[in-house]
């Protein structure tokens, strides 16, 4: 007989997960950067603590299911460019692995620490950027040609919008990828706020650069919740399920309505969006790796 006790018992979660997934899929970035603090600091003072390891598996197994829903979301409004998005998926999915093997052996007070500080560096300058031309038109000729890129881009989105840009892989590409994916497994974030940080700076558009975040993500989270899933099914080591029985349901369905809000706020205030959550999230970071030092 189905313990409804059981199932039900965090029934809240479910309106708080709903919010999470709404703000992270608007503005490219994932779950766990919200979930995982929520599940360190919050979920502890009102009902258990968890280890922080668990609150990661509960982070990328939460979001596994809410970018696999966005992914559709802001596939069908024409807003991921599929070149950018495969060539980081090559790059990310090793490296998140790897992560999610390893979280299980590294203390994480010196990740959680490095990662905040780099959230707080990529915010302040994304913060500070502006885009040299109009973020909805396309760059002409000239600027193409000065920016001295491999390739010209081209997204039209289900609205009529055309976004022409220039796109150039190199070292810090593939250094923001290959350190997000690493991060995406150790502590369930990375790979979305680094990378959707580095594709605003290089003046892709801001939907676009979100679009594809979603599609980045969602591939490279499926590839770090595999060591945790296989901890958890092989190893044998807990987790609430009942959680999750909230969170996976919520996710999935608000992350639906994410490309309809992002389609119609103005990009610039999506870019300061962004900046303003790294560098609030960077500081909760650091106070999470603090907490855990002192504690």
């Amino acid at each position: 007989m189905l313990d409804w006790a059981y199932w039900l018992q965090y029934w809240y979660i479910f309106p708080v997960a709903m919010a999470i997934c709404l703000i992270v899929c608007t503005v490219g970035i994932e779950g766990a950067v919200l979930f995982v603090p929520f599940f360190t600091l919050v979920f502890p003072l009102l009902i258990a603590p968890l280890e922080p390891v668990q609150a990661v598996a509960i982070g990328l197994i939460t979001e596994v299911f809410g970018f696999a829903s966005a992914l559709i979301a802001w596939w069908r409004a024409g807003l991921i460019d599929t070149k950018i998005a495969q060539r980081s998926a090559y790059l990310s999915i090793p490296f998140a692995l790897a992560g999610g093997f390893v979280s299980y052996y590294l203390p994480s007070v010196a990740l959680l620490l490095l990662v905040g500080l780099a959230m707080i560096v990529i915010g302040l300058p994304l913060w500070q950027f502006q885009m040299e031309a109009a973020l909805d038109d396309p760059p002409s000729a000239g600027e193409l040609h000065r920016s001295a890129v491999v390739e010209q881009h081209r997204v039209c989105d289900r609205w009529g919008r055309e976004y022409l840009y220039a796109y150039r892989e190199d070292m810090r590409r593939w250094a923001v990828v290959g350190f997000g994916g690493l991060f995406e497994g150790l502590v369930g974030f990375g790979i979305g706020v680094l990378g959707v940080a580095d594709l605003i700076l290089r003046k892709i558009p801001v939907r676009v650069a979100i679009g594809t975040s979603h599609a980045i993500i969602a591939v490279t989270a499926v590839a770090a919740a595999v060591p945790h899933v296989y901890e958890v099914a092989v190893a044998g080591r807990e987790i609430p399920w009942n959680v999750l029985a909230m969170t996976i349901p919520a996710v999935t369905i608000m992350a639906q309505a994410s490309s309809y809000v992002a389609g119609y706020l103005p990009q610039e205030l999506m870019k300061k969006l962004i900046a303003a959550l790294l560098m609030v999230l960077g500081f909760v970071t650091i106070g999470r790796g603090v907490y855990l030092i002192i504690r």
